[in-house]
Order: C-alpha cells, then structure tokens, then sequence
C-alpha cells in the first residue's frame, strides 16, 4: 500500500573553498544494510539513466539534466550520520534537518569530521495505516527524490556529488492518537575537499535472474585488489569502494577461496567509476546453464519451448507430492551464453540438466501437470545429485 503521508525537505547546499589534493588513503565504506546498499544502487541507476527514469514517472527534465552523471559510493562518515539521524527522527516522532542538538547539516558534518567541500541532506518519511512494503517505500524514497525539481537538481542528479549516506529506519509513531507504519530517510550528499574519484560497486549473486542488485543477493568478505598498492573487502550487503587517483588504469582482481576470483580492468578519468560482479563470473562459480533454486523458486535462465527462449520462474506449491507452479515467463534478458533446456510438447516434460542447490549441482525431471486448471503446475518427478 502507498503511504498515507508523504513529506520531503531539502537542505541547501554548503561548499567551502577546496584544499589542495592530499595522499590516498585506505577508503572508508561503511556497513550500509541491505535495504540502503538495495536504496543506492537504484539511486545510481537513476544519476546513470535520468531520461528513462523520466519517462517512466513523466516528468520533464531541465536541459541539464537529460545526461547521466557520475555513481556515489558510500562514505562512511555521511553513513553514519544518516543512519543515526534517521533513527532519531523516528524514535522521536519528527521530521527536520536540525535534530533534537540543535544542530543543522553542516553543525554535524563538522562535528563528525567530514571534510566537505559542497554537501547537501534531503530527508523523507511515509506513513500508512497498514504494513509499509520495504522494497516499494525505498522505491518511493528515490521516485520522491526526482520528482521534486530542488531534490533532483541539487542533490539526486548534481555532477558534482561523489559520495552519500543513505540512513533507512522502518517502525511506528503516532499522530494525534492514530498508530501509523513509518519509514524514516535521510540523505547525505557530498564531495571532500579530497576530491578524488572513486571505484565502486557490488558483488552478487543474480539469483533472479532480473540483472539487478535485490535485498540479500550481496556477497560480502570478497578480497579486492587494485594493483599492487590498495585491498579491500566488500561490506556485508555486498558493496565496496576503493579511492583512486584520476587518469590512470587500473586492474581490480576480486577474489575468494571459495569462489575463485575475477579479474577486471577500467580507465578511471576525473569521475567514479562503478564495477558491478556477478558471482557467476567468478572462476570456481556455477556454470551460467545452470538454473537455480533458492527460497522455494526455480529460476530457469533459459527454456526451449516450440523454438522461442524464455526465462522462467516457478514458485513450490506443494511439498509432497512435490509441485511447481509457473509465475513468470519472458523472453527479455535471455543470459546469452546461457544453454537452454528443452521442454519436449511430446511428453509435457522439461529434463533439468543442471539445477544449483546451495554449493551443489543437481538434476532432474519435471513433468506438466495437465489435469491442474488454470496457471501451469508441473509435478517434479526426479532429482538427483549430479556427477
């Protein structure tokens, strides 16, 4: 359901005179969640592909705007701060850029030591008298975002922006005696004096299919080498980012023991680059033909159906006898080196070559249930370990 209550303040940008570049350091991320690692990337989405966010919300765009501008990374100093902001404001019952201090943006930026040299907060909250949808409310959070024209230009879309901080809190409040479901966001937009480019992204698992980062697909504790000079990880929601010096190439070797790794090169000029990395591109990882089960779904990347490829999704129905029944079906997206099965119109059966389970492979057969009315249900007539 859509929030009954929506309200959205913007603080005005802040900028002090820049210093001059200083020596890279080990570049702080942050522990985002998921729900806030989820928040960015839709947020970069939108900075990468404005017009198309445009179009889909019908809203026109300045002149300016049409053209995608450079991703943000987490920093975590603005992620601290948005978190605990956020939080506040929902514990407390208010919405305002000044928290119960008395201190504005800039007052706690400077108090937590951020060395800005432009900034920008805007904060949302949505109310409703049922269950808030988590995933839906952030989606709302960013459409809020380039919906309003101050937000958009001064903070969603503006080139100038590196980094953020995105702080999402979810529970209740009360308004004149009536009990709402809340959602609390705050978001800190800035650039450091130390004003270098950033290489940033997410390790996940696609497990989907959709190519898109979702709640709890991140993989975290993944080593990252960028030359021979700076390591890190990825956070717990899948995330990283690694501070760089612009104009330069460099070779980023993400790598664990139990994945293999994955090697990556990218030209970084004056802005931050973003490295996404499916964890089937890694060495040791399942072969991309393999479908997937995860969370009671089958998710098959690629079905041979009287000469068309599709996707397809099945959701477990029941458990003895064991069923699936067919919830999504598409032609978009076909993984093109994917090797697709083939579901025989002879015997209404579709044989699984290779089904992911966890860490292990497996095959089997399932078969079209067709005395079942309505929405295709298929009766799982084997599966095996594969050798």
């Amino acid at each position: 359901m859509l929030p009954t209550h929506k309200a959205l303040l913007i603080l005005a940008c802040v900028v002090e005179t820049a210093v001059s570049p200083q020596v890279l350091a080990d570049y702080a991320y942050g522990e985002p969640s998921a729900y806030e690692q989820f928040l960015l990337e839709k947020i970069n989405f939108t900075r990468t592909y404005p017009q198309k966010i445009a179009e889909q919300l019908q809203v026109k765009l300045l002149d300016n705007s049409r053209n995608g501008v450079q991703p943000l990374s987490f920093n975590a100093q603005l992620l601290a701060d948005a978190e605990s902001h956020s939080e506040e404001m929902l514990k407390q019952n208010y919405l305002s850029y000044i928290n119960l201090r008395g201190e504005n943006f800039t007052d706690r930026l400077k108090r937590i030591g951020y060395p800005y040299a432009d900034a920008t907060e805007a904060i949302s909250k949505a109310d409703s008298t049922l269950s808030l949808d988590k995933v839906q409310t952030i989606q709302n959070f960013n459409n809020d975002l380039f919906s309003s024209v101050e937000t958009r230009e001064n903070a969603l879309l503006n080139p100038r922006f590196r980094e953020v901080g995105l702080g999402l809190a979810f529970g209740n409040s009360e308004q004149q005696g009536n009990r709402f479901a809340s959602a609390l966001f705050c978001a800190d937009f800035g650039v450091r004096s130390k004003n270098n480019p950033i290489i940033l992204g997410v390790v996940y698992a696609d497990n989907n299919h959709n190519q898109l980062y979702d709640i709890d697909e991140g993989r975290t504790d993944i080593n990252i080498n960028v030359g021979f000079e700076t390591s890190t990880r990825t956070a717990k929601a899948g995330g990283y980012g690694v501070e760089v010096e612009a104009n330069k190439q460099y070779t980023l070797t993400f790598s664990h023991p139990d994945y293999g790794s994955v090697v990556k090169s990218v030209q970084v000029g004056d802005a931050n680059v973003k490295i996404d990395v499916l964890m089937s591109e890694f060495s040791k990882a399942t072969p991309q033909h393999c479908a997937n089960f995860a969370d009671g779904t089958l998710y098959l990347p690629c079905v041979e159906f009287n000469r068309q490829k599709l996707k397809a999704k099945l959701n477990i129905i029941n458990v003895n006898p064991l069923q699936l029944q067919l919830q999504y079906l598409s032609q978009e997206g076909i993984n093109p080196l994917a090797q697709c099965e083939n579901f025989d119109t002879n015997s209404q059966s579709l044989d699984l070559n290779c089904v992911a389970i966890g860490t292990q492979n497996y095959s089997g057969k399932i078969l079209l249930n067709t005395s079942h009315p309505g929405i295709p249900v298929f009766d799982v007539q084997s599966i095996r370990v594969k050798q």
